[in-house]
């Protein structure tokens, strides 16, 4: 294993402490839970893969393109288990996915040698959920306060250390953490076929479940991936979109249509009812008393 990626288990805190991301009042919980970060989603994964050992493993090793749905499912269902199911299953995760990442190992096309826990890489993957936690709230809500992002930059850094990051492979403050971000997209981050793909309207293989004809997906899928594209475009750090431009311009007409699109969805969210402005999974996490009285309640009503 890579020695920079720790294989050490972290303790428990205790519900109280600040850092403790799942505590049911945490910010994590509250703010990377809303529905609004799900817009955010097509731009988390590419940002993600343009980092280049990223893009390398992702074209050797994954199965996205053929088992798109699956790979969906198994994320969701990692992304559950790591922030919404409790700090003891929170730590088996990172376990799991320490484990994945250990075998995942090859040379690039330049002949270079890679490891997915490569500090830089493996650390850049949960780098990128912070950004665009704060990101989903300046674009669809309201900007997060500066007390806020502090906050959750301190339990970002808990979920790093369960994640298995040492504290010197992350930023140490929150200043820190935006510089990193912002020199990374710059400098880093590249363009490749890869993320042309990503970026592409074409139609990926149809959900095993589809009850439709298979020549009906492309039909289907057409307006869907539209509008995937231009919503990972919009959602992208102008520096990241910069380098797109040639295949994916970002045109006065489509900054126009976004800030419109932003406006509906701001006043949309605002006027649900608070529990469905909240994933499911965060939801119930932040609201355990309540879920465990109505399951007693339901097993009374069955009784």
């Amino acid at each position: 294993m890579n020695p920079s990626i720790t294989s050490r288990r972290p303790g428990l805190l205790a519900d109280n402490d600040p850092a403790n991301a799942h505590r049911p009042d945490s910010l994590t919980l509250r703010y990377s839970g809303d529905i609004r970060t799900e817009l955010m989603a097509g731009a988390v994964f590419v940002l993600q893969a343009a980092h280049p050992v990223i893009t390398t493993a992702l074209n050797q090793h994954s199965r996205f393109r053929e088992e798109p749905w699956k790979r969906l499912q198994e994320i969701a269902a990692s992304g559950r288990r790591f922030i919404y199911s409790g700090q003891e299953a929170s730590l088996r995760e990172g376990q799991r996915l320490r484990e994945i990442h250990r075998k995942i190992t090859g040379q690039d096309d330049s002949g270079q040698s890679y490891h997915a826990l490569n500090p830089e890489a493996y650390g850049w993957v949960h780098t990128v959920f912070l950004d665009t936690t704060f990101r989903a709230h300046a674009l669809y809500g309201d900007a997060l306060s500066e007390a806020s992002q502090e906050g959750l930059f301190v339990e970002w850094l808990r979920l790093g250390e369960i994640f298995g990051l040492r504290r010197q492979d992350m930023p140490r403050t929150l200043p820190q953490y935006r510089e990193y971000f912002r020199s990374m997209v710059k400098d880093r981050l590249e363009y490749s076929p890869l993320i042309a793909e990503l970026l592409g309207t074409a139609a990926p293989p149809p959900p095993d479940n589809l009850l439709l004809p298979a020549t009906v997906w492309p039909l289907l899928w057409k307006p869907a991936g539209k509008a995937k594209s231009w919503l990972t475009l919009a959602a992208l750090p102008d520096d990241f979109r910069q380098k797109l431009v040639q295949d994916f311009p970002w045109t006065e007409k489509d900054e126009r249509n976004f800030q419109r699109w932003r406006q509906v969805v701001r006043h949309t969210i605002k006027a649900l009812p608070a529990r469905w402005r909240q994933l499911p999974d965060a939801w119930h996490a932040m609201h355990p008393v309540q879920e465990k009285a109505g399951e007693k309640r339901e097993l009374r009503t069955a009784g």
